[in-house]
């Protein structure tokens, strides 16, 4: 009798144990979830070069880009945690300067414009506050301070003079606001 008790007690474990192990491998990560999480939105507030012009020609001039020009310039910069990230780039600005009516022009171009993509890949490393992101083979340098990443780009301010030159050519600094 105690030899049925035993074997009714190991089929019962068995069973208890299938059920668990069956629970166990059916049970799979979320394949929903993407692998990397968004840690930071920063979108663009500020466009600045080094000197003032009056690029819209109103009779005044400051180097705030956005002020002087309608084009929107949206740039969003998405980096994830796992060290990747995406821009979004919106408008470029084309600006140029006509030195015998000493008056500027400007063209918004979208990405389609110019036949590139408007989301490009970045990877990014942060040091404290400094932080530096890669896009499209272009390394970024910036500092974070609170809620804002200002990143200058050593002559990235161009103004042509229509022809194909380069008429002016200073840094460009641009502020990011964290979202």
């Amino acid at each position: 009798m105690k030899i049925n008790t035993v074997k009714k007690t190991l089929k019962a474990y068995s069973l208890f144990f299938l059920v668990i192990l069956t629970t166990m491998l059916s049970c799979s990560k979320d394949d929903d979830s993407p692998s990397e999480t968004i840690v930071e939105i920063w979108v663009l507030i500020s466009s600045t070069s080094e000197n003032n012009y009056d690029i819209n020609n109103d009779g005044t001039a400051t180097n705030n880009i956005e002020l002087e020009t309608n084009c929107s310039n949206n740039t969003t910069l998405e980096f994830n945690s796992d060290g990747a990230g995406t821009q979004e780039i919106e408008e470029f600005i084309n600006i140029e300067y006509n030195e015998t009516a000493d008056t500027f022009t400007t063209t918004c171009l979208t990405p389609a414009n110019l036949n590139v993509d408007a989301v490009s890949q970045l990877t990014w490393v942060q040091n404290n506050n400094a932080r530096s992101y890669t896009s499209n083979g272009v390394t970024y340098e910036g500092t974070v301070s609170g809620s804002q990443l200002t990143v200058i780009i050593p002559n990235g301010f161009l103004i042509g003079d229509g022809m194909g030159q380069i008429y002016l050519q200073e840094d460009l600094t641009l502020v990011f606001q964290q979202q």
